[in-house]
């Protein structure tokens, strides 16, 4: 038996129900796993910028994302054993634009988008077995012209799929035995702008759009 059929077999192993989708092409077969820590920390200080100030602070155990067009399927098995989390801390003192800080940690995504497709199959297996998945972000701002945007999110497990065809078949299951945390800290004065601030914290997301067109 080829490598690339043996690999084949053992995914559609891995998800019950499947066996169908192996005389369909092409497929996008990913099995993706984990033991080790994944962490980002970032600190930052600023003063007297002339523009806007964008910073970002993800940590992602697995990650999988497919575009196509046509006859697709799918089989995602992701799985993680070992603590995800991203700090971020920020200190700014004027600053002529926006400020946009995300901190941003998952366990496990899948972002799958398929489109001018008249099949389209997929199995998605997701499994958080961590501590405490987790995003912290800490932000002290003074006079900033524009607005400031400041958001946390934690996520275990998260799928979303975006089909545009006339079939669609897709199924999901995902396994959090996870806390997961999200933190917001903000000290703002003398803001131009809007404030917009969120803490999220989920455990298991899916989020499926099947349609026949695009609206």
């Amino acid at each position: 038996m080829s490598k690339i059929k043996s690999t084949a077999l053992a995914l559609m192993v891995a998800f019950s129900g499947t066996a169908s989708a192996a005389d369909w092409l092409p497929q996008i077969l990913n099995e993706q796993l984990n033991f080790s820590p994944v962490y980002s920390n970032l600190s930052l200080y600023a003063k007297w910028v002339g523009g806007d100030v964008r910073v970002t602070s993800a940590a992602i155990g697995n990650n999988l994302i497919s575009d196509s067009e046509g006859k697709i399927v799918w089989l995602n098995k992701q799985t993680q054993l070992a603590d995800v989390g991203a700090d971020l801390t920020a200190t700014l003192k004027g600053v002529g634009g926006d400020v946009d800080l995300q901190a941003v940690g998952i366990c496990n995504n899948a972002t799958l988008t398929s489109s001018k497709s008249d099949y389209a199959y997929g199995r998605n297996d997701q499994r958080c077995n961590t501590l405490d998945p987790y995003a912290n972000l800490t932000v002290a701002a003074f006079n900033v012209d524009g607005g400031v945007g400041a958001s946390a999110a934690a996520i275990a497990n998260n799928l979303n799929i975006e089909s545009t065809g006339s079939f669609g078949d897709f199924g999901s299951f995902q396994a959090n035995a996870s806390t997961v945390v999200a933190n917001v800290n903000a000290t703002l004065v003398n803001v131009g702008g809007d404030v917009t601030a969120s803490a999220v914290a989920i455990g298991n997301n899916a989020a499926i759009s099947q349609r026949f067109t695009r609206p």
